[in-house]
């Protein structure tokens, strides 16, 4: 059976128990990133992206600073980093591996959900921004059963796949955090994806 051009995935096999792995949703300008690492295994120095990342905390705990503001996230919490955000993180808060997933959505991506959820947004006249943090155990469902169905690989699994994240985003922007709607600043300037400054990191460390 072919498989769909639409995802790509590909994983870094790193020294340590569960590897570094992405995979790229064409169609929607998403990629899904999944994540372990112990304490101290993956520290950033402040920086920003032209992208959304949505971060989903699956196991131990992690730690964001955006704009100076702390985030502590525990089983289940999701951040959004925006663009232009200043930010910085720490993983392993706790004893043992914190393992999480997250989305990083360009602005593109962004107003096509946001669009066709028909949210009353004047997507071509605003900008959106996500502040603070949300959570619940249907976040933590719905990451578990993604990663599910993407390591089972089983016959369809890219279209399942692609309606949990949709549902995913679908549900934080009903129930999590609510969109503050701005005009648009001035454009960013093109920055380096998140998820190749994540695998030059990963590579240097190893």
């Amino acid at each position: 059976m072919a498989r769909n051009p639409n995802l790509i995935e590909m994983a870094i096999k790193l020294d340590r128990p569960a590897p570094t792995r992405f995979w790229f949703y064409q169609d929607f300008g998403i990629c899904l990133h999944h994540f372990g690492y112990a304490a101290g295994g993956l520290d950033y120095l402040p920086h920003t992206h032209d992208e959304y990342n949505v971060v989903l905390c699956l196991k131990g705990g992690l730690d964001y600073v955006i704009d100076g503001a702390r985030q502590n996230l525990e089983p289940g919490d999701v951040l959004v980093i925006n663009p232009g955000d200043v930010h910085y993180g720490s993983y392993g808060l706790t004893a043992g591996e914190s393992v999480g997933l997250s989305l990083h959505l360009n602005v593109r991506g962004m107003q096509h959900i946001v669009r066709n959820m028909r949210l009353p947004i004047d997507m071509d006249a605003s900008s959106v921004s996500f502040l603070g943090r949300t959570g619940g155990p249907q976040f933590l469902a719905l990451g578990q059963e993604l990663l599910h169905e993407l390591d089972q690989s089983l016959s369809g699994y890219e279209m399942l796949a692609q309606a949990l994240i949709v549902e995913l985003m679908v549900h934080l922007l009903r129930h999590g955090i609510h969109p503050t709607v701005h005009t648009p600043s001035q454009s960013l300037t093109r920055q380096l994806p998140s998820w190749q400054m994540v695998r030059a990191v990963e590579n240097m460390n190893a």
